[in-house]
């Protein structure tokens, strides 16, 4: 009989415990979760508003083709001095401008697709997150059913041995306690 009992309450005492620790568990996992969705947003932020023709791999192709244009004009120019003529160097300067302004085209272009490759990844992880709360959510649902369970559990072990103390003896634990004091 005092077997039960003891057992009826580390039983309801476990069952608490348990659930504390689950829930201090999941509160830890649900900061962590909302501080990767506000670092996610941030990523996303700063990447997004970049200006992609303002990058160091955009600034060297932009360099690259203004010392190119540079270079076909000069030539234009010298091959002018060498042979005469007048026109040579002026369809090199419309030649390196367009070059110019096709590889600035280019760059934009490449800058759009990095917006839509940015965007597409931070949709990606903030699914993940979305996801992750969820499986978080229905953890917390399944642990406190099993608490639930557990105490009802221990609860119902608390009235077999109420119950076979009474059969055993006549009294049960709790009859004491609840009689009415003439």
């Amino acid at each position: 009989m005092i077997g039960s009992l003891v057992g009826a309450g580390v039983g309801l005492f476990s069952s608490i415990f348990g659930g504390i620790s689950a829930s201090n568990a999941a509160k830890k996992a649900e900061a962590e979760l909302k501080s990767q969705r506000q670092s996610n947003e941030d990523w996303y932020r700063r990447r997004y508003n970049e200006d992609y023709t303002q990058t160091a791999e955009a600034q060297r192709l932009m360099t690259q083709a203004r010392d190119l244009a540079r270079e076909q004009i000069q030539n234009a120019a010298g091959r002018q001095a060498v042979m005469g003529g007048t026109t040579e160097v002026d369809n090199a300067r419309a030649q390196a401008a367009d070059m110019v302004s096709d590889t600035l085209a280019d760059l934009v272009v490449v800058g759009s697709k990095r917006k839509d490759d940015i965007e597409s990844q931070y949709r990606q992880r903030d699914a993940q997150i979305s996801q992750q709360y969820q499986q978080l959510y229905n953890q917390r649902a399944a642990n406190i059913s099993n608490a639930a369970g557990a105490g009802m559990q221990a609860g119902m072990g608390l009235l077999g041995a109420d119950l076979g103390s009474h059969l055993d003896t006549g009294k049960g634990l709790f009859g004491d306690h609840f009689k009415k004091k003439k």
